[in-house]
């Protein structure tokens, strides 16, 4: 039933997202109230909204909360009348569906009762015996048919009764439905009309901003204007200044032009006579070196002649004594060679030293000169020099120092301690360099004497030489330091009782122990988040101090940022740098104290070169965890030449053409250079053409290795002339030197490549680059191969080698073609190719073609003989025949495993020695086609269905061949493509051979493939036809697409058609020409695989002849278990990964913060929050996962919404035996396999289009234990993974049972969700379960409800009903902790509730309350869940914020919100001072008043340092109880207290006094303590007895009296007592 407004009803859609209710059961009539109740307020309403007041905002917004609940509560409505409808409708159509049915069935009886009657006029007792059980079938079902339409009547009245009150319910909500209407309208006006106020506001703002902007704009343009016009003034003044110099300014340059015209002139003739000088030195010294060359060679010629004469006269003796010749030359040779190598590098050593010690002079003048002008830094204080050292004179001091970190390198070089590592050389000592001194090394006097014996006249001239130098080198610089008289130095001998170095064994331990104590006071470990820092604590930004092309003299400035990269603060103090790099480099390092982490500090370098050299140190660095350094390195201007080419062909030229090529020289350093470019020859000639003879090139060869032996037997004999001749051949070579390698560019060899464009030498600027010229001339045909040098004048720069190859080609006859290719051939094929020759001569050649004589079978040159004319060309004709016997005939030059055969072709040429060759090359391969089956058996086929065999068809030819099978019968068929197709080299295909067979008979066939080139290749098949007894309906089972874990089912029927054994009758039931089958039941049994996801039943039965069976098949596609398991395996290690990685930042983080708070981060709270749990141990194996675990049903629910799709095909065996099966007999039936039938069952699986999210993706929805009376509502979440929209229906529930379905399912889009919910509602304490169905077009969601109904029930802790909290100072706070213990089996839900907190109770149960409207009373937690048998500690806290002693409130404990398990009454009083006192009789009410009270604002003065404060009066009442005539005292007792506060924490004890206590005694009243101290936290009790005296026992009357009682705290309190004393008799 559907209600219509007025008007049509829009809501205004407010931004606040409506919230659904969390409590269903609330009714409606309640909200409905609520709302009538505030409906009567829409004018004033409208008036405020009118009115524009600051809080209209906050009634808009409340206003805006009450509508969102007022629509949800309609929703909630318009959602239950039509669940009504729909379940008027639903049962509608049961009692529709019943009442059909009950027609039927009438009518179903009626014709019954006919046919029985006509079975019992035909007195068929078996059909009337049938009818009248079918008729007492047709009785029950209409008897339960009218008992099912009852039932359906009375759910129908009480569903319509419900309708009709959610009707009614709905209709008195159609007036809040219309204010709401108006009040949305409201609301949208005053939306709209502060919309408005705020674009006039930003409309103002706006029109202000452009004002600004507008002023801004014409000041700027203003200013502009000024600045235009001052640059035009200063432009006309620059231009009459320009006009008043311009000719002064002329003049000048016109001098200074004439002047350098005038200085180029001179400097242009001065050069000119200076390079003809140049030249005529250049001609006269290439003059005497060709003087030289021919004198040498001549004295070579000679040695040579004398040597060979001794080397026969040395053979001849060895021969004579039996030794070998051969080995003692060589022996010899190896020996000279040494000990000329020994005398080259005792030369070279000599000369380094004189080196060295040149150095070592001038460094010592350097110093000197520095000491006198900077004396500050050479202070003698610092190191005062021992006896030795001032005997020495100042040089000798100098040269020690520098010789103690001298060293030398592989070259020897010299080279200071700063380069030891990367030398691993030790400085020479002093006793060494006084060795140097007279230049003779002990390291080589084993080499001189054996150098003396054999050439003492060298040795003499060697040693004058030395002596010279000695004297020339060693003269001092000052006269008078080195003389004749001078002492030379000795050096000091040790004395015995001197210590050994280095101390005895006890000074070195304790030194070393020393050094690690000291060592460990000033370096530090560093600990911080549980590690330990390793490594270099600070870092430079550059990692080197790097200074590039350095000029000597200039200074440079670098700044090094040094960051500290350890984990927490550190310092860092500059200690030293090489000592070597001191003279060049400062530094400016300000110390910048204690370094945090990541913080940075500047180092400022200063270099100042003096000298052109390369320089490596460090500086040297301390820091709080260890030494470290920074690299420095300085390098000089320095040359980086390279070449483009190194190696260049220049291919082939013929004779007399001329090709050139250019090379590109780039210099990529800062430093410029001179170059020369030049041929040298190579160590062995080059090869020239064929017409030179091999003998001369090996006479050549032997001659100079004949030359160079000739020469060193010359030196060994000592001949000095020979030993000249070899020194300058030495200086001759290539390698000899720089000076003379420019005149090797005048070998004859490299006249046909030279070096063109005229820059033999030149040079090239720093970061540039030149193109270097070489010209091909080439005069003599054949490879030449020639090597040109780049020499440069730095002597740092290495030679350029460039291999410059050609080759010259001179054959007038050549070929265009040197290899005839035929690609791939096959056998008994004729191949054809051209062959064409050329002629390059003017006349005509005679050409003879020649073939390999056994080749002749397979290869032809057509024609053999032909002329070819001048300047023309001649072709061939060759033809190529492969035959089988190829690899015989071919021999070597046929590779049988490769197929390739290489075969030398020769064509000759008349009046020419040199035959053309070429090379026929080709591959050889086969063009057969095998078959891996010569014949294929089918065994038996059943004529019903196809037998498919493979046969593997392999191609043995490197060549693709088509191929086909021809004259295929029809009862066969050959796939793929139907028997046609391409087969790749050396491929196998697989081809599947078809029997579809229609008669029981023998088979024997033999199908022919043939190829492209007509090459025939047969198999032959053979098959035996069956017949079998049984037929099925279908042979293929098709399901359609059906998703995970839905069912689906087919049928089909399997048929026995043998009723006659005629054969002539149709075909019968036989194996090939066998028997037939015999006529009777036959059985049968489906045999399916196990792991198909279908069944099949009945999988075995019987089947009478002409009848059928019917068979069904149920597919329920699954995920396997075993992948679940492995997803499920997968996903827990990425969970534990991922947990992992969030532990260990949390952990990186909390350690960064407590890093940032305080230096010192304590190691064991970073490894307990390191080592937190990662879950549940994870298991060792997948199968070990139980099926219902979460990890499971995840890992499932994973796996189902990754699934795409599946489509399997199964084949099912069906075996046939003739006779009946039963099981009762146990003779089992023998079965033919040849009569085996066969069902295909194709299986489609797809993704389901809906799926279960909620609960982990579990298809069980467990509730839980819930309280009876209780309703929980559980959600399932339903998520459309599918590409199209899903409408989803339900099925129906128990309307009786606990569990209901609250909404209505809807079409949900592709990748949306729907939520449906599901309440439970026990009645009772018992387990409930029921199925929920949720249906879509293509698949079915299964959900299981489960849960179980059970009785709450809690307890508290201590167990009391009232509780008081000791007393306090205002202000302050105290706490008392309650638990509360959950006795039941589910899991409670309980809330706190204070009576202060609701307005309906505050005036019954509770007390004073704060003055500033916080609470008196705070609970936490106020609201929480308790698990079974588990425990929940809540704390009470008490905080009030003025005195008295009337604070209280009561505290409900409420289960499931609205279930009352504890109340309990609390209370407490407080106190503005730190002493109170209670136990008098109320006096006041137990309301505060705000007035101020006249005892506290009344205040005494005091001579005392505290003040004194009057506080109310107070009242004792004694009453003397007559007993036995007699009258009995009475006690009072007043509770004397002192707070322990903080806020009095100066003092800890208060003293109370009594005093004006005389009176009271006199009338009879005693204290027991007239004086006592009360500690902080405590309660004293003071006992006032009256005992009436004998006066007032006869009188009887009140006695009265007073005291006062004085308490010393924080101040003086003093209390008025006063004492009544009456009597009773009762």
């Amino acid at each position: 039933m559907e209600f219509e407004l007025d008007e049509p009803y829009q809501p205004y859609r407010y931004d606040l997202t409506s919230q659904e209710d969390e409590e269903k059961e609330e009714k409606v009539d309640s909200e409905s109230g609520y709302l009538n109740s505030g409906s009567s307020e829409d004018d004033d309403e409208q008036t405020e909204y009118d009115g524009g007041d600051p809080g209209s905002k906050m009634n808009l917004m409340k206003e805006v909360d009450r509508f969102i609940v007022l629509r949800s509560n309609l929703e909630e409505l318009e959602e239950e009348q039509a669940r009504k409808q729909f379940g008027v409708q639903t049962t509608r159509e049961e009692l529709l569906t019943s009442k059909n049915r009950l027609e039927v069935l009438n009518e179903e009886l009626k014709k019954n009762q006919k046919e029985l009657e006509l079975a019992k006029k035909e007195k068929n007792t078996a059909r009337c015996g049938f009818l009248l059980a079918q008729q007492h079938r047709i009785e029950v079902e209409i008897q339960g048919e009218t008992d099912l339409q009852v039932e359906i009547d009375k759910d129908l009245e009480a569903i319509e009764l419900e309708q009709l009150r959610s009707d009614l319910n709905y209709q008195q909500m159609l007036d809040l439905a219309r204010q709401v209407r108006n009040k949305e309208e409201i609301i949208l006006a005053e939306k709209h009309r502060m919309a408005d106020e705020r674009e006039e506001k930003l409309r103002q703002r706006e029109k202000l901003a452009e004002n600004k902007w507008k002023h801004a704009e014409l000041e700027m343009k203003q200013r502009m204007q000024e600045e235009q016009e001052m640059r035009e003034k200063a432009l006309l003044d620059m231009a009459n200044a320009s006009a008043r110099n311009k000719p002064f300014v002329q003049q000048t340059a016109f001098n200074v032009k004439t002047k350098r015209i005038e200085s180029e002139r001179r400097k242009q003739e001065k050069s000119g006579s200076k390079m003809d000088d140049v030249i005529k030195l250049k001609n006269k010294i290439e003059e005497g070196r060709e003087n030289i060359k021919a004198i040498q060679a001549k004295k070579r010629a000679v040695q040579q002649k004398k040597n060979e004469k001794n080397k026969q006269e040395v053979e001849e003796l060895v021969k004579k004594h039996g030794g070998n010749p051969t080995v003692i030359l060589r022996e010899r040779k190896m020996k000279e060679e040494y000990e000329r190598q020994a005398r080259k590098f005792e030369k070279k050593q000599q000369e380094n030293k004189v080196k060295i010690v040149d150095r070592l002079l001038d460094e010592e003048k350097n110093f000197e000169k520095r000491k006198k002008l900077y004396p500050y830094l050479f202070d003698d204080s610092r190191h005062k020099p021992t006896v030795d050292e001032k005997k020495k004179p100042k040089s000798q001091h100098f040269l020690d120092k520098k010789l103690d970190d001298l060293a030398f390198d592989q070259n020897d070089q010299p080279i200071f301690t700063s380069q030891r590592k990367k030398t691993n050389k030790r400085a020479t000592s002093l006793q060494q360099y006084e060795e140097t001194r007279g230049f003779s090394s002990s390291s080589y006097s084993s080499d001189d004497d054996v150098t003396q014996e054999e050439d003492s006249n060298n040795s003499h001239r060697h040693h004058d030489m030395t002596s010279s130098h000695e004297v020339s080198m060693a003269r001092p610089e000052f006269e008078g330091m080195w003389g004749e008289d001078h002492e030379p130095y000795k050096v000091a001998v040790e004395k015995k009782e001197q210590k050994p170095v280095g101390g005895s064994v006890l000074d070195k331990d304790i030194l070393k122990r020393n050094l690690e104590v000291q060592r460990g006071k000033i370096f530090q470990k560093q600990v911080a988040g549980g590690r330990e820092f390793k490594g270099q604590a600070f870092t430079s930004k550059p990692d080197v101090i790097h200074f590039k092309d350095l000029v000597v003299g200039e200074t440079y400035k670098k700044r090094i940022q040094i960051t500290n990269v350890s984990y927490t603060i550190n310092f860092c103090k500059y200690v030293d740098i090489s000592h070597h790099l001191k003279d060049f480099i400062s530094i400016q390092f300000s110390p910048p104290g204690a370094m945090s982490a990541g913080m940075t500090c500047e180092l400022h370098v200063t270099f100042k070169p003096m000298i052109n050299k390369d320089l490596d140190g460090e500086l040297f660095f301390q820091a709080q965890t260890g030494h470290f350094t920074i690299p420095i390195k300085c390098t000089i201007k320095k040359c980086e030449l390279s070449v483009d080419l190194c190696e260049i062909d220049f291919g082939k030229e013929i004779v007399g053409e001329t090709a050139s090529k250019c090379i590109t020289l780039h210099n990529r350093g800062a430093l410029a250079t001179d170059y020369k470019f030049f041929a040298i020859s190579d160590k062995h000639p080059k090869s020239l053409s064929l017409d030179v003879s091999l003998g001369e090139l090996t006479e050549d060869e032997s001659e100079t290795d004949e030359g160079s032996r000739k020469i060193s037997e010359a030196a060994a004999e000592g001949d000095p002339n020979d030993t000249e001749v070899s020194k300058e051949e030495e200086d001759a070579s290539p390698h000899g030197g720089r000076k003379l390698s420019s005149a090797m560019g005048d070998d004859e060899s490299s006249k046909e490549i030279k070096v063109g464009g005229g820059k033999n030498e030149g040079k090239i600027e720093a970061f540039s680059s030149i193109q270097l010229q070489l010209i091909f001339t080439p005069t003599i045909p054949g490879a030449i191969n020639q090597m040109f040098r780049i020499q440069f004048e730095q002597d740092q720069s290495q030679n350029i080698d460039i291999q410059v190859s050609g080759v010259c080609v001179d054959i007038p006859v050549w070929l265009e073609r040197k290899e005839v290719d035929l690609k791939i051939c096959t056998f008994n094929r004729l191949y054809q190719d051209q062959i064409v020759v050329r002629n390059r001569a003017k006349y005509a050649l005679k050409l003879i073609f020649e073939v390999p004589k056994h080749l002749k079978d397979h290869l032809e040159l057509l024609p053999k003989t032909g002329y070819i004319q001048s300047k023309s060309s001649f072709t061939a004709q060759l033809k190529f025949l492969p035959r089988s016997n190829l690899a015989e005939d071919a021999g070597d030059l046929f590779d049988s495993e490769l197929g390739v055969l290489q075969a030398p072709m020769t064509i000759r040429v008349a009046d020419q020695s040199r035959p053309i060759s070429f090379v026929l090359n080709a591959i050889v391969t086969s063009s057969n086609l095998y078959f891996d089956q010569k014949v294929v058996d089918f065994g038996t086929c059943n004529i019903y269905e196809e037998v498919t065999c493979s046969v593997n068809l392999t191609n043995e030819s490197i060549l693709p061949q088509n191929f086909g099978f021809v004259d295929i019968p029809d009862f066969m068929d050959i796939q793929p493509n139907d028997g046609f197709g391409k087969i790749l080299p050396q491929e196998t295909l697989k081809l599947d051979l078809i029997m579809k067979l229609t008669k029981a008979r023998e088979y024997d066939v033999v199908l022919t493939c043939k190829s492209e080139i007509n090459r025939n290749f047969e198999i032959r098949c053979r098959a035996i036809g069956v017949h079998p007894p049984l037929c099925l309906s279908h042979q293929i089972i098709k399901f359609a697409a059906t998703a995970l874990y839905d069912v689906r089912s087919e049928v089909f029927d399997v048929i026995n058609s043998h009723t006659d054994a005629n054969e002539f009758t149709g075909p019968m039931p036989r194996i090939g020409k066998g028997s037939i089958a015999p006529v009777g039941p036959t059985s049968f049994e489906f045999l399916p695989p196990p792991t198909a996801p279908f069944d099949l039943y009945p999988l075995v039965g019987t089947v009478e002849p002409g009848e059928k069976c019917q068979v069904t098949v149920e597919f329920s596609p699954k995920l396997a278990v075993q992948d679940i398991r492995k997803e499920a395996m997968s996903m827990i290690l990425h969970a534990r990964e991922e947990k992992r990685r969030v532990l260990q930042n949390q952990a990186s983080t909390e350690s960064t913060k407590a890093f940032k708070k305080s230096r010192i981060i304590h190691a064991d709270s970073v490894a307990d929050e390191s080592t937190k749990d990662l879950g549940p141990p994870l298991p060792e194996n997948p199968e070990d996962i139980d099926i219902d675990s979460p990890e499971y049903i995840a890992a499932m629910t994973s796996l189902m919404q990754k699934f795409e799709g599946k489509f399997c095909t199964y084949s099912v065996p069906c075996v046939i035996s003739s006779g009946r099966c039963s099981t009762e007999s146990k003779q089992e039936l023998d079965y033919n396999p040849s009569n085996t039938i066969y069902v295909q069952v194709y299986c489609p699986v797809i993704r389901p289009p809906i799926m279960a999210i909620s609960n982990g993706g579990q298809r069980k929805i467990n509730f839980g234990k819930v309280s009876i009376g209780l309703k929980t509502i559980e959600t399932i979440s339903i998520l459309n993974i599918s590409s199209e929209s899903v409408k989803l229906t339900s099925s129906l529930l128990d309307v009786c049972g606990p569990f209901h379905i609250v909404n209505a399912c809807r079409e949900i889009q592709p990748g949306e969700t729907h939520s449906v919910k599901v309440s439970f509602s026990p009645q009772n304490g018992q387990i409930y379960q029921e199925n929920l169905k949720i249906y879509c077009k293509k698949s079915t969601l299964d959900v299981m409800l489960v849960g179980e109904g059970v009785s709450p029930l809690i307890k508290l802790r201590p167990p009391t009903r009232c509780h008081r909290f000791d007393d306090i100072v205002a202000g302050e706070k105290i706490s008392d902790n309650f638990t509360l213990i959950n006795k039941s089996s589910l899991a409670v839900d309980f809330q706190v509730i204070m009576a202060s907190s609701q307005e309906n109770q505050r005036s019954f149960d509770t007390g004073i309350q704060n003055l500033g409207g916080s609470d008196v009373f705070e609970c936490k937690p106020c609201s929480g869940n308790i698990e079974p048998g588990e425990t929940c500690e809540i704390t009470v806290s008490f905080q009030p914020d003025h005195a008295s002693l009337y604070f209280r409130d009561k505290m409900k404990t409420v289960m499931f919100g609205n279930q009352i398990a504890h109340i309990m009454r609390i209370g407490g009083g407080s106190h503005d001072h730190m002493m109170y006192v209670r136990g008098d009789d109320p006096l006041d009410v137990t309301v505060d008043s705000f007035q101020t009270s006249r005892f506290d604002a009344d205040a005494t003065e005091s001579t005392s340092a505290l003040p004194t404060v009057l506080v109310k009066p107070m009242l004792l009442s004694f009453v003397s109880q007559s007993e036995n005539n007699k009258l009995k005292p009475s006690q009072r007792i007043l509770e004397i207290g002192c707070i322990k506060s903080t806020k009095f924490s100066a003092k800890k004890t208060i003293e109370s006094v009594v005093e004006n206590q005389q009176e009271a005694q006199s009338r009879g009243f005693s204290f027991d303590a007239m004086k006592m101290s009360v500690d902080a936290g405590t309660l004293k009790k003071l006992t006032v007895t009256w005992k009436p005296n004998a006066e007032q026992q006869n009188t009887l009357s009140t006695v009265t009296s007073s005291f006062n009682l004085i308490l010393k705290g924080d101040v003086n309190m003093v209390y008025q007592v006063t004492l009544s004393g009456s009597f009773s008799f009762e």
